[in-house]
């Protein structure tokens, strides 16, 4: 049996918030040039509840020390595509990403219902300039 790289680790969540958070791990390693990008193929394919969502979030660490950065995205529940994370390098030195480097970050959110309403004029509706100070505005 090959040795395989766990692509997902959870972080531990001790504020109790009601999110799951977890890291995505690269399953390969790879060059990515200066002002250039590679896709990661993770080998995951999520079964997402619904009312749920997956975030894909850049790690804050890979974008401080070496400006390459995760794009972050959303994923729903009616998708079932391997999730691919897209670095990008904004230095101006090459990248090397090695064999289990965590890349990106991954949470599942739940999704809120927004009520809507809608009306014929304006007054019915929320107004910035009643509820905000001109400094925000």
């Amino acid at each position: 049996m090959e040795d395989r790289v766990d692509v997902w680790r959870k972080i531990d969540n001790p504020r109790g918030y009601p999110f799951r958070h977890f890291l995505i791990y690269s399953p390969i390693g790879c060059d990515i040039r200066p002002d250039d990008y590679a896709l990661i193929r993770t080998g995951l394919v999520p079964l997402i509840p619904y009312g749920f969502e997956l975030h894909i979030r850049p790690r804050f660490s890979l974008a401080e020390k070496c400006q390459v950065y995760a794009l972050p995205g959303v994923i729903h529940a009616r998708t079932r595509q391997e999730i691919v994370v897209m670095l990008v390098n904004h230095s101006v030195v090459p990248y090397k990403v090695k064999e289990g480097d965590a890349i990106a970050q991954i949470s599942l959110s739940p999704i809120i219902p927004l009520s809507c309403v809608f009306t014929e004029s304006q007054s019915d509706t929320f107004s910035l300039s009643k509820h905000c100070s001109q400094e925000v505005l």
